[in-house]
């Protein structure tokens, strides 16, 4: 039995530098990117991307093109959760996930945590480059919005 366990240790010690490498770098990679794209930090945001496509996106799909910027006054979290992580074609991933943003809006303060949720689907397929991992397609759907605590 002992030695049972020895050796589950050891896969799993071998194990996770590959989960590392194979998932959760471009995972990494997406959260910086979509925390910069949901905080309307462009710079940053286009420096995790690579090619035409994922920089018009940035450009086309600004969260305050889906939320009016008005709505929005303090930001107090932003969170992924990755749904889905394929490998496609080429080497590339593609991941599902659904971001939350908490945040206030005008006249409502909350001291922790935010009045009210917005939630984001985002579709993005990434690509390993010479600089490491890079955005090469991005498409945010706005899903919905409500009060932190429904009464």
């Amino acid at each position: 039995m002992k030695k049972i366990f020895l050796i589950a240790v050891a896969l799993g010690t071998l194990f996770l530098p590959y989960w590392y490498v194979s998932r959760g770098v471009p995972v990494s990679t997406y959260e910086k990117f979509a925390e910069a794209w949901v905080r309307g930090y462009k710079d940053e945001a286009l420096r995790l991307t690579q090619g035409k496509g994922a920089a018009r996106a940035v450009h086309r799909y600004p969260r305050v093109g889906l939320v009016p910027a008005a709505m929005v006054e303090a930001i107090h979290g932003v969170g992924e959760k990755v749904k889905s992580f394929e490998k496609v074609g080429g080497g590339d991933v593609a991941i599902e996930a659904k971001q939350t943003l908490a945040f206030d809006p005008p006249g409502v303060t909350a001291a922790i945590g935010g009045a009210m949720l917005m939630f984001f689907h985002h579709s993005v397929r990434m690509r390993k480059t010479s600089e490491g991992w890079k955005i090469v397609a991005f498409k945010p759907t706005f899903l919905e919005m409500h009060e932190t605590r429904r009464r």
